[in-house]
């Protein structure tokens, strides 16, 4: 009894007490300071250390004016005497972040939330402090990368869609017109492919860099997806400004940009949306600077176009068909067809050209000529290029191993494929995977890769010549081809366009030219093939001038691999 007697007398000593209260509050993290007139009566621990005073330094009788920053004392100050005015113990003035200076001249961000208490004469405030510098120091940063592109350190999608609903949403008099513009690389594909993604990057910051140098003071410039580019032009006067601005662009992507000692030309397709000209809708806007882009790309590239509601169902088909060959490619729905190629003398099959289907899921054919030049200017020509390579050498393969006598698969490959791939290594990789012997597999090329005539397009073609596969020209005749092209890249074979096979019966002139490009083909000791022939009488007369190989309708239209292996191997089996 006599115990709890003592501790009841411990506990109620003034002393006890003092030592109680000062052990809890130094336990406390956050700095409390309180302080009377501008005067320190109190810190705890958390305070002292927040404060960077020194050891044999203290608090007390401090002003607490020299740790905030002197630009925002005078502030302090009224809302410090408001709160001693008010005289109404527990009023406090609301959390608050300042800008405040250690003891030792160092800076930080302390939020503090100041009370009234009692105090042994006159009111006190009580102040409660905490370092927010680190948590705003993060917070900083994670608004930045949700409104920053990580590569180029440009305003990303999000922050360009929420300037331009700020921009559109300003007093009418200030929007007299704004313009939004989507600026798309030509051909950046290639460069990641062949480079690599580290330079890549590179070329992406040094293109930011270009862009933002040619803004005036109301452009924004956002890099919105992997090689898209926008920007928010606000001009005054005249629809010529943006143009003017626009040509601006080209005009300096015209210089070339130099990383590793290397020189790289990048050129920009385009797209201009004006409101209120195009639209007054922000999404609108948006949509139709994205589909003039691609119409500025379906034209060749480096070049703007200005949206033009007239065409807006033209390039929404162009969308929809190339959604569509990408979903064709993930679901397999690309199959091939094979024409027969066949010697006249014996009316035998030689060779078979592969040729490109697309079948819907509602069993509907799609003609290429619906859909090849999208896949060309998408890119998307190289993933189909390649299935199309390998499924026709796998096909001929499979019918040499069932004991058919072997003949030739021809393959056609687009300038695009030569452009964005290395087609030397696709075509090795595919002889090497499908067991192919390189003879039976022929590439055609068209003209137009002729006219080319770079140095890497004619060393690609040599060395695919020199595996043994043949190389031959499509519908010759068609293009700008001379002799020193033929000469330069020396293909095996010249193909004459059906078009001139189709009215040479009726037409001299175009006897005359399928003449010439048979005699040409054998005083240059190539073959030579015609195609499009419909009728007995073609194939007689051609047989006639000296061509010896054909292919068209008369003999078999494209069909199914199933059917070239019922109608034309199984009488020349072994």
């Amino acid at each position: 009894m006599n115990q709890i007697l003592d501790m009841q007398n411990i506990l109620q000593n003034p002393i006890y007490q003092f030592s109680l209260y000062q052990h809890i509050l130094d336990s406390i993290p956050d700095a409390i300071v309180v302080h009377q007139a501008g005067i320190i009566q109190y810190a705890n621990r958390a305070a002292v250390q927040l404060m960077a005073l020194p050891e044999n330094k203290s608090a007390i009788h401090l002003e607490i004016w020299p740790f905030f920053h002197p630009s925002i004392v005078e502030s302090v100050q009224c809302a410090f005497n408001q709160l001693y005015d008010s005289r109404n113990i527990g009023s406090f003035i609301p959390t608050t972040q300042y800008s405040m200076i250690r003891y030792d001249g160092t800076e930080f961000t302390g939020e503090i939330r100041s009370i009234l208490i009692h105090g042994e004469k006159t009111p006190m405030i009580m102040s409660l402090t905490r370092d927010v510098s680190a948590e705003n120091e993060l917070k900083s940063r994670l608004e930045y990368m949700a409104y920053h592109d990580e590569v180029t350190g440009l305003p990303n999608r999000r922050f360009f869609k929420e300037t331009l609903k700020q921009k559109l949403n300003e007093p009418a008099k200030r929007v007299n017109s704004i313009a939004v513009l989507f600026c798309d690389l030509d051909g950046f594909k290639n460069i990641n492919d062949t480079y690599g993604h580290e330079l890549g990057d590179q070329i992406l910051m040094l293109i930011g860099s270009r862009l933002e140098s040619l803004l005036y003071d109301e452009g924004f410039l956002a890099r919105i997806g992997g090689d898209e580019f926008a920007i928010i032009c606000s001009y005054t006067s005249s629809r010529h400004e943006v143009v003017s601005f626009a040509q601006k662009v080209l005009q300096a992507f015209s210089l070339p940009f130099f990383i590793l000692d290397r020189e790289f030309i990048m050129t920009l397709s385009i797209g201009i949306a004006l409101y209120p000209e195009s639209s007054t809708d922000m999404d609108n806007l948006v949509k139709f600077a994205d589909l003039a882009m691609y119409s500025a790309k379906n034209k060749g590239g480096n070049r703007f176009h200005i949206y033009d509601p007239t065409e807006s169902n033209v390039i929404e088909e162009r969308l929809r068909i190339e959604n569509g060959i990408r979903q064709a490619i993930e679901k397999r729905q690309f199959v091939l067809y094979y024409q027969p190629k066949v010697h006249l003398a014996s009316g035998k099959i030689y060779s078979v050209e592969a040729l490109l289907r697309w079948q819907t899921t509602d069993g509907q054919l799609i003609h290429p000529d619906t859909f090849i030049s999208i896949a060309e200017e998408s890119g998307l020509i190289v993933p189909i290029g390649k299935w199309v390579l390998l499924t026709a050498c796998q096909q001929n393969k499979r019918w040499q191993d069932m004991g058919y006598d072997p003949i030739s698969v021809s393959v056609n490959v687009s300038p695009k494929q030569f452009q964005l791939t290395d087609m030397e290594e696709t075509v090795r990789q595919v002889l090497h995977e499908t067991g192919l012997s390189p003879e039976w597999l022929e590439i055609e090329i068209t003209e137009g890769l002729l006219m080319q005539n770079s140095n890497e397009i004619t060393n690609t073609l040599r060395r695919i010549r020199s595996m043994g596969v043949k190389i031959s020209i499509d519908d010759f005749g068609t293009g700008y081809s001379s002799l020193r092209y033929l000469k330069l890249f020396e293909p095996h074979i010249l193909k004459i366009d059906q078009s001139f096979v189709a009215h040479m019966m009726e037409d001299p002139g175009q006897l005359s030219i399928v003449s010439a490009i048979i005699h040409l083909a054998h005083s240059l000791r190539m073959e030579v093939v015609a195609e499009g022939v419909e009728s007995a009488e073609q194939a007689l007369k051609l047989l006639q001038e000296g061509c010896h190989s054909v292919q068209g309708f008369f003999f078999s239209p494209p069909v199914v691999f199933e059917e070239i292996q019922q109608k034309w191997l199984q009488t020349s089996i072994s």
